[in-house]
């Protein structure tokens, strides 16, 4: 708690979660997943329709990360300012996969923000009652 207490006030941010739901509950699949070291970091909500490699301990975000994203956003920098390739991007991601991907100047690119939901000066990728009242169904008693 913290470091997101140090974000100064009006600097974007974004917080994510993780509720594993398909790779090894690691560190390596831990979001933010840094696309480019240090300029570039991605969240992710929902599972990916991707084959996992046999034996992987990778998540599929993690595998997305760094096998699609890394490759195209290092050789090509501005390509998160074209909303071509962020629309092409929500497309390859499908349409109940919600994506932030977070740039270092606190500009952002949010991938199906329509299936998110807002709440004053917040999105929220699922709707936090929902996610409160499945959290709870899941607790046992």
């Amino acid at each position: 708690m913290a470091s997101i207490r140090a974000i100064p006030a009006g600097v974007p941010a974004a917080i994510h979660f993780r509720q594993a739901t398909r790779g090894q509950v690691i560190l390596g699949n831990a979001h933010p997943h840094w696309v480019v070291a240090d300029e570039v970091a991605l969240m992710h909500n929902g599972t990916l329709d991707m084959d996992l490699p046999e034996g992987s301990v990778d998540s599929d975000t993690t595998i997305f990360a760094r096998g699609v994203l890394r490759p195209a956003l290092s050789a090509q920098p501005g390509l998160l300012d074209s909303p071509e390739y962020a629309q092409a991007l929500s497309e390859s991601i499908g349409p109940h996969n919600r994506m932030v991907l977070l740039r270092r100047d606190g500009r952002f690119v949010t991938l199906n923000e329509h299936i998110g939901r807002h709440a004053g000066e917040f999105w929220f990728s699922k709707d936090p009652a929902l996610a409160m009242q499945l959290s709870a169904a899941r607790t046992p008693a």
